[in-house]
């Protein structure tokens, strides 16, 4: 994990707080395509047309990579299945990330102003990430 943004309202889905923080965009800048759960679906359709692009050099069609979702008169095929794991597979170590720093008991009932609240959590992610380098150079 390399960033944490400003805490939001409990109640603002993942999708609405990735818009409001223009990620699809700064991930874009740094030449990745992001990975995303089934709740980013439609999250690519906020381009709406093809663009030039200063980081392709031409015409650029942001992408979002999320998982089939069946539906109820159509499951899913083997195919979008295989897809499916492919994907949770590149979005575990993030996930990861997101669990390590859950293990800081402190989150578990955090009633604080949301700014406060964000300056804990990017704390405790520079303590997470020198916990993990630490861990790396015993190993």
């Amino acid at each position: 994990m390399l960033w944490v943004s400003a805490a939001l309202p409990g109640k603002t889905a993942d999708i609405t707080a990735a818009r409001r923080h223009r990620l699809r965009d700064r991930i874009h800048a740094r030449g990745l395509t992001p990975v995303a759960d089934k709740g980013y679906q439609g999250w690519h359709k906020d381009v709406r047309s093809t663009r030039a692009c200063d980081q392709c050099d031409g015409p650029c069609a942001q992408i979002v990579l999320t998982p089939y979702k069946a539906e109820t008169n159509r499951p899913l095929t083997d195919a979008q299945k295989t897809a499916n794991s492919a994907l949770n597979a590149m979005r575990c170590a993030a996930e990861g990330g997101f669990a390590a720093l859950k293990t800081w008991r402190i989150l578990d009932k955090l009633r604080l102003h949301p700014r406060h609240a964000t300056t804990l959590v990017r704390a405790l992610l520079v303590l997470t990430q020198h916990e993990q380098a630490v861990r790396d150079t015993a190993a």
